[in-house]
């Protein structure tokens, strides 16, 4: 029996395989594959593995390269149809070897509900890489090989997974501008998996788990969609900035920002941009260029144009999720948009009543009344752009699976629960969690409790000493919120703005804390869902600083060389933490002043400054990197004095070493 077991090994192929050449071999005996149960909601073809054979029988479509999928209308040029078979051989690796194959008509291929062709598999020309849909022994796996001999045309099993029925997330891959980075639902499956090991760590794996569906693709392009936004919004202008529009005249109008009573000429100016709009479908940036353009649209842009919404509203309206989707099956739903245009329509989620985005029969999702603070039947629904506005630039790029990957999952975290984002107390940017744009294995503990459930309340402590790191961290049944003592509760409001008492807390990541302060929860439960307030660490229990322990007995600091570079260390008798400020190292001799900002989390700060428990280090201090053995030696023999500003290092209580020169270096 075939084992259809995760290969690890990603080859890349420089050679291509050639279909143009093959003949057709007993043409007679290959077929399309086979219908699946109605149940996974795969469409009425996938292919099939028989094991009394050995034989992969497939429809497969064949992509030429560097070519995206287009829609229906416009695709027979560029892709090809083959029904092939192919040997499947298993021995310490799981090889696919071409038996034959013949070109089918898309006329005679079966279609979905939708009236597109239902063929699971498709080629890559360009990297050789075959991904495919197959029911082996009645279940279906989504499978991955990778062409490793273009002569005989055979692949290699690279990846494979089981097809689940039901799963958290439904991704619906949807193209516009008449295209699609994605040519199969597989190709979408790497970037899924990066999402989905995201998901899975933040939520201990309580959540993660994905299905992808082909949307397929609209012939509209962003220009289109936005020529009909100016449209709407020069509309609004004319017309006085009434109905929904009329909260925007009541904030900008006293300020000026906003036209209101125009003139002869301004009326003019908009009629014919309105018209210019309507002939070339085309948004009105484009009419910037224009001979009119040129001296009337800045102010048209910034008193009119800046009202209107994104294109985005647009693509969410013309996107239906597919016939074969069944929405009880799945918790989210995740519309992937791309193109090849340099266009991105960025991301965003809301209810699925509330996004625009439409069920397989074009009725709108229906909204479903639930009560304040309690579970919300209304599904959550987001979309995300992976178009690349940089032309040339891959989705496949590192650079552009983790953007992608970092945006989808904050959107999907919106989906699952969360309504805002966790902000810092006075609004400054502060790049902690995943839905305030820190890193992708970033989210409050707090949430994950009392927003999402996927950790209980045994996970919070009153001891420190028992406070466990959440960088990596696998185990739920640790302690990963320090909830502060009694001196750090604040009145707050409940549900019905009644006065109760909220707490403030700390939670510790890759050695770094962060503190918040948290909205009314009862039952284990938030009742108001837009996330933590961050503040700056401050603890009342605890009002000793760090004091400095010294090198040696006559040396307060050390100075010494690694990997061909200065470096300066500080000891101090407890834990630290960057706060606000700078370190200022004084050559004495020169009066040159080396500065290094800090600013409450190493992303903020200074890289050369690096703090592992009791310690901080300076790693180098002249500028650039490319130090000679000669200019190091001179470094750490000159002499010093190395200043703390105030409070700009702290220990996790919020007490700030004490702001001193520290004289270092030869005398």
């Amino acid at each position: 029996m075939l084992s259809l077991q995760p290969r690890c090994s990603r080859l890349i192929l420089a050679a291509t395989i050639s279909f143009s050449g093959m003949h057709s071999v007993n043409a007679a005996t290959p077929s399309f594959g086979t219908t699946p149960p109605a149940g996974y909601g795969l469409g009425p073809n996938v292919g099939l593995f028989i094991s009394d054979s050995s034989v992969l029988s497939a429809c497969i479509a064949v992509y030429p390269q560097a070519m995206a999928r287009r829609s229906s209308g416009s695709g027979a040029a560029e892709v090809t149809y083959y029904q092939a078979r192919l040997a499947i051989r298993q021995t310490t690796k799981v090889t696919a070897r071409l038996l034959d194959l013949a070109i089918i008509a898309p006329s005679d291929l079966p279609r979905n509900r939708d009236g597109a062709v239902s063929c699971s598999g498709s080629v890559d020309m360009s990297t050789g890489r075959y991904d495919d849909v197959v029911m082996v022994n009645g279940t279906p796996y989504n499978l991955t090989f990778q062409l490793t001999d273009p002569v005989n045309i055979e692949f290699e099993l690279t990846d494979s997974s089981i097809v689940p029925e039901r799963a958290d997330v439904a991704f619906v891959l949807r193209g516009y501008a008449d295209s699609t980075l994605f040519r199969s639902v597989n190709a979408f499956k790497s970037d899924a998996q990066v999402f989905s090991n995201a998901l899975r760590a933040l939520s201990f794996g309580a959540v993660g788990s994905y299905r992808i569906f082909d949307g397929g693709v609209d012939l509209n392009s962003a220009d289109n969609y936005a020529a009909i936004q100016n449209i709407a919004v020069i509309d609004a202008a004319l017309s006085g900035w009434t109905g929904s529009w009329a909260s925007f005249r009541e904030r900008d109008e006293a300020r000026g920002l906003i036209l209101v009573n125009p003139s002869e000429h301004e009326k003019a100016v908009l009629t014919a941009l309105r018209a210019w709009l309507v002939e070339n479908k085309q948004p009105a940036s484009n009419w910037a260029s224009t001979a009119m353009g040129r001296t009337e649209y800045q102010w048209v842009s910034n008193k009119v144009l800046r009202y209107g919404a994104s294109a985005a509203s647009n693509f969410m309206a013309a996107t239906r999720l597919p016939s074969d989707l069944d929405v009880d099956k799945f918790r989210i739903f995740g519309v992937i948009f791309s193109s090849e245009d340099n266009y991105n329509t960025s991301a965003a989620a809301n209810r699925c009543w509330n996004i625009g985005i439409k069920t397989a029969s074009g009725e709108p999702f229906a909204r479903i009344d639930g009560w304040a603070g309690g579970p919300n039947p209304n599904k959550g629904c987001f979309y995300s752009d992976y178009s690349s506005t940089i032309p040339g630039r891959l989705v496949s790029e590192p650079s552009s699976v983790a953007v992608n990957s970092l945006v989808t999952l904050h959107e999907a975290v919106h989906s699952l629960g969360q309504g805002g984002h966790d902000r810092f107390i006075d609004g400054s940017y502060f790049p902690y969690s995943v839905m305030n744009q820190g890193r992708i294995d970033q989210y409050p503990i707090w949430n994950r409790i009392y927003l999402m459930g996927w950790l209980g309340e045994q996970t919070i402590t009153s001891d420190l000493a028992e406070l466990a790191d959440t960088y990596g961290a696998t185990d739920p049944t640790k302690k990963y919120l320090l909830k502060l003592g009694p001196a750090s509760d604040f009145a707050c409001e409940d549900e019905f703005g009644r006065v109760q008492t909220c707490h403030r807390y700390q939670e510790k990541y890759n050695g770094t804390y962060v503190q918040y302060r948290a909205v009314h929860t009862k039952d284990g439960q938030a009742y108001f869902k837009g996330g933590v307030t961050f503040e700056p660490l401050n603890d009342p229990s605890d009002r000793v600083a760090p004091a400095l322990v010294p090198y040696s007995s006559s040396a307060a600091v050390q100075v010494y060389v690694q990997d061909g570079l200065p470096h300066l260390r500080v000891n101090f008798n407890e834990s630290i933490q960057l706060g606000q400020g700078e370190i200022i190292l004084t050559d004495l001799d020169t009066k040159a002043n080396y500065r290094f900002k800090v600013d409450r989390l190493p992303d903020l700060s200074d890289e050369r400054v690096k703090i592992i428990d009791k310690s901080l280090t300076l790693n180098s201090w002249y500028e650039g990197s490319n130090y000679s053995a000669a200019r190091t030696a001179q470094a750490v023999n000159a002499r010093y004095t190395l200043t703390f500003s105030d409070g700009s290092i702290i220990d996790r209580a919020g007490n700030a070493v004490v702001a001193r020169d520290l004289t270092v270096g030869k005398n």
